[in-house]
């Protein structure tokens, strides 16, 4: 089947909505992130593996409720996978720091929101956008964050990285 004719399934308001959606998840993910590790100083490996695990999870329900396939399916497998093998890093960040609640409610709406249904509605309307329109879109993700960064976090708007490396 063309790409036309597969794009004709979808009502135009709906691919909009749909790719907005999960483009701003995937942005979230960043702000999200950006704002537990500077706001309450959480560890980075502690943050990525609750959101790892958080969103294998999410993402195992949404396929175990919908019955969908490949590729959400491989998303979930991806997940799992990075999540036992970031599993000792989290081990360590909980015997060496202070785990507290505020990062953890950041952490996991990361994995759960962000990620995992970010993905599934990725996955929704991929199929249903030109590969230029999802490249767009995709690119767009990180000026999405910024804006979510300055908005949420409190960050600067610059276009100039203040980060001086010696």
């Amino acid at each position: 089947m063309s790409r036309n004719l597969m794009s004709a399934n979808l009502p135009f308001v709906s691919k909009f909505s749909i790719t907005l959606l999960a483009l701003y998840a995937f942005a979230g993910n960043s702000v999200l992130c950006r704002w537990a590790l500077a706001e309450f100083a959480m560890n980075p490996a502690q943050f990525t593996l609750l959101r790892l695990v958080s969103g294998a999870g999410a993402l195992a329900v949404i396929v175990w409720i919908t019955q969908q396939k490949a590729p959400l399916s491989d998303t979930k497998t991806h997940f799992l996978r990075a999540s036992l093998l970031s599993s000792p890093l989290l081990l360590m960040g909980i015997l060496y720091s202070n785990l507290h609640w505020q990062p953890v409610l950041l952490a996991l709406p990361s994995g759960v929101v962000t990620s995992a249904i970010g993905y599934a509605l990725w996955f929704k309307v991929l199929p249903h956008l030109r590969v230029t329109s999802a490249a767009v879109g995709q690119l767009s993700v990180p000026l999405i964050a910024a804006l979510g960064g300055f908005l949420f976090v409190g960050e600067a708007l610059s276009l100039r990285n203040n980060n001086k490396t010696s």
